[in-house]
């Protein structure tokens, strides 16, 4: 049974769109690292925004606004292709997919329920 303990991390959605938007592109989370710090940066600041891309990646961090921008800029997308609402609309989804679980543990329950007070 699911818990406040045990329930489903609803990870941020960014992850996935851009894990997409790199595989339709074949670009590697290092090229994009490198077009986000520009031509002249350093071996360690290529290093550390693929650090944070893969924070991306995992779902751990969503970017603000700003850093979609800048994806978005560097893969070539409109600054929308990277929009808030549709994040949002996928962790909604992730919630929906939580809650099935617990409304069919609820539905049991109250079958058990009503089947116990009839007899």
């Amino acid at each position: 049974m699911t818990t406040l303990a045990n329930r489903p991390r609803i990870r941020s959605a960014f992850g996935d769109l851009l894990r997409r938007e790199l595989e339709d592109r074949g670009v590697s989370l290092k090229e994009l690292s490198r077009r986000l710090v520009g031509t002249n940066a350093t071996p360690e600041q290529v290093n550390g925004r693929r650090r944070l891309l893969q924070k991306y990646l995992a779902g751990d961090v969503s970017p603000s606004a700003h850093a979609r921008k800048e994806i978005a800029a560097a893969l070539g997308l409109s600054p929308e292709g990277f929009a808030e609402d549709a994040e949002r609309a996928a962790e909604l989804q992730q919630i929906a997919d939580a809650l099935v679980p617990l409304v069919d543990v609820l539905y049991a329950l109250a079958v058990r329920a009503r089947e116990r007070s009839s007899t």
